[in-house]
């Protein structure tokens, strides 16, 4: 979880633009223990930029 909200974040510092999303979900019911983000849109970086080159993957 908080890998992908630091890449979210370092994609804010390399120049990106957070179209939508970016933020941890709190579901209720029998998914409120889960660890869930909004599905996220960025624009405006590079092809070189961090977030872009390397592969973010979060597997539980």
């Amino acid at each position: 979880m908080e890998k992908i909200l630091s890449y979210i974040e370092l994609a804010k510092q390399e120049g990106g633009k957070i179209l939508t999303g970016g933020n941890r979900i709190h579901p209720e019911g029998t998914n409120k223990n889960g660890f869930y983000i909004e599905p996220t849109i960025i624009e405006g970086l590079t092809h070189n930029c961090r977030t872009n080159m390397e592969e973010i993957l979060a597997l539980l």
